[in-house]
């Protein structure tokens, strides 16, 4: 299988169980679905999506808007970038 990026953080998905519900057919990973297999929140991915490049960043609030910065280019969040822009 050719790995897919998440159209939400970007997270490659190599396989099923990488996509939102297990199915190669979702456009976002595991990790930006709920149960049902809905896009979460802006918000609440961007602070998960910061936690992980808080491993790097110097503080929280730099690595929550490095999250915002790199999933708004993402196909999920581009509207939301072009109407901050």
């Amino acid at each position: 299988m050719k790995t897919k990026p998440c159209s939400s953080c970007g997270y490659p998905m190599g396989s099923a169980k990488d996509h939102g519900l297990g199915r190669l057919s979702m456009p976002y990973c595991l990790h930006c679905t709920d149960e049902q297999g809905n896009l979460k929140d802006f918000e609440e991915i961007r602070a998960l999506f910061g936690t992980w490049i808080l491993k790097t960043a110097k503080t929280k609030e730099g690595a929550e808007f490095l999250a915002g910065w790199l999933m708004s280019y993402q196909p999920a969040w581009q509207k939301r970038r072009k109407a901050t822009a």
